[in-house]
């Protein structure tokens, strides 16, 4: 099953996150070490993850029409697409939430004028 399932969706509705709270929980992720973390807290990191990616990834994208823009979200949607299922080793859930965390990281970057996306 990919992430985010529907019980593991963050209660982060009617917020703003700005490019600095983006951009520190991306740091905060890519700071986790594997050995330091449980499978829920990866699942629950990746489930967030995957909201802030897509709601980034539609402020910042969607607005542009050149073909880096193009490529970039292309990358973002083979990224939320490759979620890998409950059934997946530990590895591979802890590396997808890195990867996640390098994208979000690169869209809140590049969003500076934005101010942030209301989640």
């Amino acid at each position: 099953m990919p992430y985010p399932s529907p019980d593991q969706q963050p209660e982060v509705t009617g917020r703003l996150v700005n490019v600095g709270t983006a951009l520190r929980t991306a740091d905060d992720v890519l700071a986790i070490r594997l050995g330091a973390v449980t499978r829920r807290e990866i699942d629950a990191r990746n489930a967030e993850l995957h909201v802030l990616v897509g709601l980034f990834a539609d402020a910042v994208l969607d607005h542009a029409r050149d073909a880096a823009t193009r490529s970039v979200r292309w990358e973002v949607d083979r990224l939320l697409a490759s979620a890998p299922g409950e059934g997946a080793l530990v590895f591979s859930a802890y590396q997808h939430m890195h990867d996640l965390a390098r994208m979000l990281r690169r869209l809140a970057s590049s969003a500076p004028a934005q101010g942030g996306v209301t989640v």
